[in-house]
């Protein structure tokens, strides 16, 4: 590719809207726009499709950033319009995000007869439930086509139009339509209207707050909402009584704002969720000083963040981002207020990320978490908490059994301080009592997971699991013993350990995790058995039954030995004797004297009992000769 093509791909994709790090990725690119489908929902993203090699090409989606509409997405745009005309599967969600629609009539005349066709008033389709048009710059007219079929529509509940802008010409008669089109509809329950550019005007923004009295969740904030919104926003919140989530994101307070939304919430007794994303400093002052429940009782999740930072292309502006960051950090104090609102309140979840908080403010959040009962989740990510606050953390779980999440991630925490976390809270390995008593309920991330050690990642799957302390201890104890402790079964341990207890012990110490099917879940996939043959678990069950009292289990106190059955006797019968073998010479008489073996070997001396014609025995000794086949005595050879 020559450079005049590079000089014209450059300015063809900046016309795009696409900022200088996608361009610079980009290469040999083209803007596409992907259709994803499925059983009952659309979705359509923008797309680089850049060429890699040759004639291969790789797809990517655009995710940071907003493509507006440019010539050459005009084929995606038709061959999409096609497709969904021809569509006869039953449509539930659609999905249209980050890029610029085609001017004209085309949303009006293709979009919204797609709408029509899967609305309350066809049978077999009628089933759409919700719709996001997000940052797809919508004109006046457009947000007029769609209020009328929003009028005539009885089965959506979830509507997202942020991002798109209400234009100088008709923005009060589009304003007014959409909003008395929410109002009426009968089960609309959800409006996302964050970065919905009223240019000013405040009188379309109390007529979209006015048609929102019966919603359950309502997201909404510009930049460039001034005192008059706000306050409008805050008689909002006073009047209500539908609104139980409520999001409130880039509008930049100031004390008399807070001061509004102070005595707003005040009123309100109906709020569950509330997410406030601004000056983190002064959103922790409307906490200051409410300890009594009666300020937000319902309350049970709350978020407190930073604006995010609007990034530029120019790296060399990095000073005024870090400067920016600092002026807008919450201090300790307001932390304080926060922690104080927590210990009088039953929140179950608190999301402090992105707040510049301090290891100072950190522990008073520490001291608040300790003695709770129903916190089950603590974000604290992306602060600038350091290693100083950790031990306040430690004894915050040591005492804590009903927090499942404690996030601790891009911090300034170090590898040492994370070890001794995991250590002293989830994973005391100095002996048995150690293991059983510590933190067994709460998943704590230190890290990202390209840095996560091996051991943190099992310990916090084994916290997760659905299933007993008891399970998780034996899991814990047998990590232990082949990680960590070598000498946890040392046998003077349990010289007072009940025998009913010892075959439970002798069952763990043939365990390994990851292995013969145990620890499913803890880890990605267990073996059957180890490669190479050698068995580590042989040698733990040697060294327990050398070196435990084993003979223990059999001392079961007084008692008779079960008597044992006489065997009957057998009679034994003699074997019959062989006959010596017939030699070449030998008689033929078949009854010749048998001779034991042994007995033809010649010159051998015996003595044996001769008798006499009485009977008596004669003692004198003798011989057998072979050769004359008689018994001498010694006397006729003197």
């Amino acid at each position: 590719m020559n450079s005049s093509n590079n000089a014209s791909l450059e300015r063809r994709l900046r016309d795009a809207g696409l900022p200088y790090q996608e361009r610079r990725k980009a290469g040999e690119a083209a803007i596409g726009l992907l259709m994803e489908q499925d059983e009952g929902s659309i979705k359509l993203v923008p797309t680089l499709r850049r060429n890699i090699w040759r004639s291969a090409w790789e797809e990517r989606r655009i995710s940071s950033s907003v493509s507006p509409y440019h010539v050459e997405l005009l084929p995606y745009w038709e061959s999409m319009a096609k497709t969904v005309c021809n569509r006869k599967k039953i449509l539930n969600s659609f999905q249209l995000s980050r890029i610029g629609m085609p001017p004209g009539p085309f949303f009006r005349e293709t979009v919204v007869p797609l709408f029509e066709k899967s609305s309350n008033r066809h049978e077999f389709y009628g089933n759409l439930k919700s719709i996001e048009l997000s940052s797809c710059s919508l004109s006046n007219d457009d947000i007029i086509a769609f209020s009328t079929f929003l009028t005539n529509n009885e089965t959506l509940q979830e509507l997202d139009l942020s991002g798109n802008k209400f234009e100088s010409m008709n923005r009060a008669r589009a304003a007014k339509v959409l909003a008395l089109a929410i109002k009426k509809h009968p089960s609309l329950r959800k409006l996302n209207l964050l970065d919905v550019d009223f240019d000013g005007n405040n009188n379309a923004l109390s007529t979209m707050l006015d048609s929102s009295q019966r919603l359950d969740v309502l997201t909404i904030g510009h930049k460039d909402i001034d005192s008059k919104g706000v306050s409008l926003i805050a008689k909002f919140l006073a009047k209500t009584n539908a609104v139980a989530n409520f999001t409130l994101k880039r509008a930049e307070l100031n004390d008399e704002h807070v001061k509004m939304l102070e005595k707003a919430f005040d009123k309100s007794k109906q709020l569950k969720n509330l997410c406030l994303f601004s000056n983190p400093d002064k959103l922790g002052s409307i906490f200051d000083g409410k300890t009594t429940k009666t300020y937000l009782p319902a309350l049970t999740r709350l978020e407190l963040a930073m604006n995010p930072y609007v990034y530029v292309d120019n790296i060399s502006r990095w000073n005024e981002k870090r400067n920016w960051w600092k002026s807008n950090s919450i201090s300790s104090q307001s932390v304080e207020s926060i922690a104080a609102f927590v210990k009088h309140h039953s929140l179950v979840e608190l999301i402090l990320s992105n707040t510049e908080m301090c290891s100072k403010g950190a522990k008073h959040l520490a001291s608040a978490i300790q003695d709770n009962t129903t916190l089950t989740k603590v974000d604290l990510s992306s602060n600038s908490i350091t290693d100083t606050a950790i031990p306040s953390f430690i004894e915050a779980l040591k005492s804590n059994s009903t927090l499942l999440e404690l996030n601790l991630t891009e911090n300034n925490v170090t590898m040492t301080a994370r070890q001794q976390l995991i250590k002293s809270a989830l994973f005391d390995t100095t002996n048995l009592q150690a293991i059983s008593v510590v933190n067994h309920s709460t998943v704590v991330k230190m890290c990202t997971t390209k840095d996560r050690r091996v051991d943190e990642e099992i310990i916090n799957r084994i916290n997760i699991l659905d299933c007993s302390d008891a399970q998780k201890i034996r899991y814990k104890v047998v990590l232990a013993l082949f990680n960590k402790n070598q000498d946890l079964f040392d046998p003077r341990s349990f010289d007072d350990l009940p025998l009913e207890l010892i075959p439970y012990l002798l069952e763990i110490v043939q365990k390994e995790i990851g292995y013969s099917g145990f620890g499913t879940g803890v880890v990605d996939s267990t073996r059957k058995h180890r490669k190479g043959g050698f068995n580590p678990t042989l040698r733990r069950i040697h060294e327990v039954l050398t070196g435990w009292n084993i003979h223990l289990l059999f001392n079961r106190g007084a008692g008779e030995l079960p008597k044992q059955r006489k065997k009957a006797k057998t009679s034994k019968t003699e074997p019959k004797r062989k006959r010596s073998k017939r030699k070449f010479g030998d008689g033929d008489d078949a009854d010749d004297e048998w001779i034991p073996a042994g007995g033809r070997k010649t010159g051998s001396k015996r003595r044996t009992k001769r008798t006499d014609g009485n009977g008596s025995s004669i003692s004198d000794g003798g011989f057998w000769c072979p050769n004359c086949e008689r018994y001498h005595q010694l006397s006729e050879f003197e």
